[in-house]
């Protein structure tokens, strides 16, 4: 009987501790701090110092970063990733990239212009929220809605480029606070 209770008692707290934390790993690549997803998969996570990032003006993110004599694949920027980063004036994304995270780039308050790749299927909540001298964003043809507030306190922006027949629609809190002459593009 005590034997029982023993791996239910186990098998709750690796439910509530959740499988990531098993088998996750961090490293540093190149300036950048990332989590594996997988044996194949990272994300790009928060700078844990909360300092380093912040000193940022020029990021490119790979495709690909090595770790431990494996390869891995750039797939998602986590959620809070470059938050607070204000003085990111260029982002680049790579190719492969499918996730961008709660808050990732809010108030990146110096980065203009953002091409999210063609790979990208989703954006969270507010992820450029606050991004005030953002201008122009060209988004592939993947994103069909953007999510609430992704966009708010935006004021500069004016242009988005898109690859579908028709823009992502939007949210009604999706440009909350931005120019009332954002104009879409088809991009060809």
């Amino acid at each position: 009987m005590k034997y029982t209770i023993r791996i239910f008692i186990l098998a709750i707290c690796a439910v509530v501790i959740g499988t990531k934390a098993l088998w996750a790993e961090e490293f540093a690549y190149n300036g950048l701090r990332y989590e594996t997803i997988n044996k194949r998969q990272v994300r790009v996570v928060a700078d844990p110092t909360d300092s380093v990032y912040r000193l940022l003006t020029e990021v490119t993110v790979p495709a690909k970063v090595s770790y431990n004599g494996r390869n891995y694949q750039v797939t998602e920027i986590d959620d809070y990733a470059f938050r607070y980063c204000h003085l990111i004036r260029t982002l680049e994304l790579p190719e492969g990239l499918r996730k961008i995270g709660y808050q990732s780039m809010m108030n990146c308050t110096q980065l203009a212009m953002i091409r999210l790749p063609q790979s990208l299927r989703k954006v969270d909540e507010m992820a450029f929220y606050g991004c005030a001298s953002l201008q122009t964003v060209y988004v592939g043809k993947r994103i069909k809605q953007w999510p609430e507030m992704c966009f708010s306190d935006c004021t500069a922006l004016r242009t988005i480029y898109h690859s579908n027949k028709r823009a992502p629609r939007a949210k009604a809190m999706t440009f909350f606070n931005c120019s009332d002459s954002i104009t879409y593009y088809r991009a060809h």
